[in-house]
């Protein structure tokens, strides 16, 4: 399968921080009187020190914040502001290096006033979670992201992490972005912060491969139809797909092919040396293959994005039956009047879930001459193969982490007389068929 990439320069602008003062606005606190203090609770009063000490004292985001204390916490206006507190964060972030301890800090102290807690759904854990880990994200020089995206927050660009490590050769690690044709603000219903980290130490090797963890605040964004998740390990093989943790595989997608050879910035505090900028241009013509995967809901994984991501090798696929629902020996009747179930459980064979794969059953006599069946048709029909004997279904979530499902339903057969089923799968785009199961069936003709 061959991959286009596209290859730009990008300058990233050097943005300038606006010189406000800091003002004290007067915010009663939460009280301590009759038990401990409340972990969730907002202090208002405490964002300003917070906000002083991340920006070093001279920043226009001391106007957000003063927009907090006007619309008052747990409000749409709180969140908007927050939002716009956050954003700033990030953009410090990949400009300079930051005080990661104090960012983490004021980012937790943003949510407690941006959200009603605790809320098991939005903010499982929090703060204490190991999940919350805003300063790894804001480290980007060992490969942090922290960015907003979705409605008013003003970019459609791919989130993109990035190893600085060594200045002169920056890697990209892992990449977030919507699917062709679609913005950020399209996928998601409201604004987020995505943010990330990696997991493994870096540099990536085969013997210290990479895995990245990506996140939402809130953990429950609503991603419809989904987003596109790319791990930038290098391996460009036809078997390399992407798995998350407590998921599976996800679906491969090829719409996403240019997510890792997305080029680093090259403003940095250090490195403008000549042989600097000469590396760095020769990376920005040279992308790195890459593993991208469809991340959202219906058949492709779990709705929420609280997950570690890391490339999987898949070389085959097993099948399971669910029960007894598969063709059954001796059929009594055609379609429509006859039908029966056909259902297996699909994963990889170390028992992961795998979506993006299709399963077909096909019908045929003895003599091996194509018979029509009834029922789903969601793939293309492989080459060769008569449309009217295939049927095919896309894995689907079970809510089992186990092994995802291929369920067709109900399936019946046009003709009476010997038929032969097989069961066969193909993950899309990828290699990975499974072993042919096979069913030998008598049509009957109903008495």
């Amino acid at each position: 399968m061959g991959t286009r990439y596209s290859m730009c320069l990008l300058l990233a602008a050097v943005l300038t921080a606006c010189g406000d003062q800091q003002q004290s606005d007067s915010v009663a606190g939460p009280s301590l009187a009759g038990g401990p203090p409340d972990a969730n609770a907002c202090d208002m009063n405490g964002l300003a020190p917070l906000i002083g000490n991340y920006f070093s004292g001279n920043s226009g985001v001391n106007a957000w914040r003063q927009s907090m204390v006007a619309a008052g916490e747990d409000t749409p206006g709180a969140q908007a502001a927050g939002f716009a507190i956050m954003d700033s964060i990030g953009a410090l972030s990949r400009r300079a290096t930051v005080n990661t301890t104090v960012g983490d800090q004021l980012t937790k102290a943003l949510i407690k006033c941006m959200f009603v807690l605790p809320d098991a759904n939005a903010f499982p854990n929090f703060p204490g979670g190991a999940i919350y880990n805003f300063a790894a994200a804001l480290n980007q020089a060992n490969g942090g992201a922290y960015y907003t995206r979705g409605p008013g927050a003003g970019s459609d660009s791919v989130v993109l992490a990035t190893d600085y490590s060594d200045p002169d050769l920056p890697d990209n690690l892992s990449g977030v972005a919507p699917p062709a044709g679609k913005t950020w603000s399209s996928i998601l219903t409201d604004r987020v912060l995505v943010f990330g980290y990696p997991t493994s130490t870096l540099p990536q090797s085969a013997a210290n491969p990479l895995e990245y963890e990506w996140s939402t605040v809130p953990a429950n964004a609503n991603w419809n139809p989904f987003a596109v998740v790319a791990v930038c390990d290098g391996d460009g093989s036809n078997a390399a797909m992407v798995h998350e943790s407590n998921v599976g595989v996800l679906a491969f997608a090829n719409s996403a092919s240019s997510i890792c050879s997305q080029p680093q910035r090259l403003v940095l505090e250090t490195g403008w040396g000549p042989r600097a900028i000469a590396n760095r241009l020769a990376r920005l013509l040279k992308p790195e293959p890459l593993h991208a995967t469809l991340r959202g809901t219906g058949t492709t994984g779990a709705a929420t994005f609280k997950s570690k991501f890391k490339k999987l090798t898949v070389n085959s696929v097993v099948l399971a039956k669910v029960g007894n629902a598969v063709p059954p020996a001796v059929i009594t009747g055609t379609a429509p009047g006859t039908t029966f179930p056909v259902h297996y459980h699909v994963s990889t064979a170390a028992g992961d879930a795998l979506f993006g794969t299709c399963v077909y059953l096909t019908g045929s006599n003895n003599n091996g001459t194509p018979t029509g069946l009834t029922g789903p048709r969601q793939c293309p029909t492989p080459a060769g193969m008569i449309d009217a004997a295939v049927l095919s279904v896309l894995t689907q979530s079970t809510g089992n982490t186990s092994f995802t499902d291929a369920d067709f339903g109900q399936v019946g057969v046009t003709k009476v007389g010997g038929i032969v089923f097989r069961v066969f799968a193909d993950v899309v785009d990828r290699n990975g068929a499974s072993a042919i199961l096979q069913y030998k069936s008598n049509v009957k003709p109903t008495k």
